[in-house]
């Protein structure tokens, strides 16, 4: 069986979980999943042969240990660190550039046999093509899909006019936003009572009763 495919918007979305995911929560087999998904933003899944990138991508290979198959999680806790600090510095506000990044490797412009384009390749420690394949995804992107969720403060990849990351936060807005609706309408209603009652008892007795509309009753 060939390689999973992954595009440049996944491999984004993966790091951008990553940065905040909480490791000391993740079983067994959540490790398994994670190293699986790092490989795959690294396009260089173990004992399967690395396809070559297209022209505007980037070719990384991790050559020195830890490889990414022998991460430890460890390895993986000092790697968040530095991407969490990339990612975050995206959607801070006043700040408008990430911050600068030291990398170490050997870089090189790689032409294939036939055609008359190269492609950026990097060797090096798994940290370093890790950084480097991040940097170089995120200045292909539109740093204004990197949003912050209003209503929980989750970073995530933006698609087409999403406002907040999951479903669940986009209901409880609604929610809350239907709420302040009909509090909003109730009170004008109180309003327009007082109005009413004021002109019903200009001029007149100050004893005179004034009865309360029936107000319509809200759907549920």
């Amino acid at each position: 069986m060939g390689r999973p495919t992954i595009t440049a918007r996944e491999r984004v979305e993966f790091a951008i979980r990553f940065a905040q995911m909480d490791l000391d929560t993740l079983r067994p087999g959540d490790w398994l999943n994670l190293r699986d998904d790092f490989a795959l933003f690294l396009v260089c899944k173990a004992g399967q042969r690395r396809p070559l990138a297209q022209r505007g991508e980037i070719m990384t290979m991790p050559l020195a240990h830890p490889l990414p198959s022998e991460f430890s999680e460890d390895d993986f806790r000092a790697l968040q660190m530095e991407v969490r600090v990339i990612v975050q510095s995206l959607v801070h506000e006043g700040l408008l550039s990430a911050p600068m990044t030291e990398i170490h490797g050997y870089f090189f412009l790689f032409r294939p046999s036939t055609g008359d384009w190269s492609v950026l390749t990097a060797q090096g420690a798994t940290r370093d093509m890790c950084l480097v394949t991040l940097l170089f995804l995120l200045n292909q992107e539109s740093l204004d899909r990197i949003r912050r969720c209003p209503e929980c403060g989750t970073i995530f990849y933006r698609i087409q006019k999403q406002q907040y990351c999951s479903r669940s936060c986009t209901n409880r807005a609604n929610v809350r936003t239907w709420r302040q609706r009909e509090e909003v309408k109730s009170q004008e209603q109180e309003k327009a009572h007082e109005r009413y009652k004021a002109k019903r008892t200009a001029g007149g007795s100050r004893n005179t009763k004034v009865e309360r509309r029936p107000r319509k009753q809200l759907s549920t």
